[in-house]
């Protein structure tokens, strides 16, 4: 995607190299998404939800729709009911990667780039403690959220197949692909952090 696209993608409050949250309310990530939008000077953009990220795509859609010229939300819907609350008994800190991942079991294949080395150990990019936070202030159910949502006015929803205009001009063929692999915000690139 990243060929094509300009790919900004901002941690979420308390996930990866994002500032510890003082506030995890829907509120506080919406107002970030509009931060970010502001900040770097663009809207209308396509936007790409995943999981909690995809709630916050779709309330920015319902929102700002002025903001947003495409939605797409992977992942999750309307009705929040999971939670997080089994990443509390994660180990605090381990000496090596390898003790970590042991240690985490089946909760280290989804967390990836996010084990990182410090000085005292190694540990996921974020606290434990903040995401589950987060996730009890997300479970809930969205539907004021996801019915009105449309890719430029509100009250309706987007088109099943809403075409994404291409990032480079006379660019026409089909999207490329590209091997299996991980997300765009993995080892593909470097994330752009202006």
């Amino acid at each position: 995607m990243a060929l094509d696209w300009r790919v900004t993608a901002p941690d979420r409050r308390g996930h990866g190299e994002s500032d510890r949250p003082g506030d995890c309310h829907r509120r506080g990530h919406l107002a970030d998404a509009v931060a970010v939008l502001g900040h770097l000077g663009l809207g209308p953009v396509a936007v790409l939800g995943h999981s909690p990220g995809g709630v916050n795509a779709y309330q920015l859609a319902a929102h700002h729709p002025d903001q947003v010229r495409a939605l797409i939300v992977e992942g999750i819907g309307a009705v929040v009911e999971d939670g997080l609350s089994f990443c509390l008994s994660w180990p605090h800190r381990a000496p090596d990667r390898e003790t970590l991942v042991a240690e985490l079991g089946a909760s280290a294949r989804c967390l990836g780039e996010a084990i990182r080395a410090y000085d005292d150990g190694w540990w996921p990019a974020f606290r434990p403690e903040d995401m589950a936070a987060s996730q009890r202030l997300l479970t809930d159910d969205h539907w004021n959220d996801w019915l009105p949502t449309e890719c430029g006015s509100p009250r309706s929803r987007c088109p099943p197949r809403h075409p994404l205009p291409r990032a480079r001009p006379g660019h026409d063929g089909p999207p490329p692909t590209h091997p299996p692999g991980p997300p765009a915000h993995g080892p593909h690139g470097p994330r752009d952090r202006s």
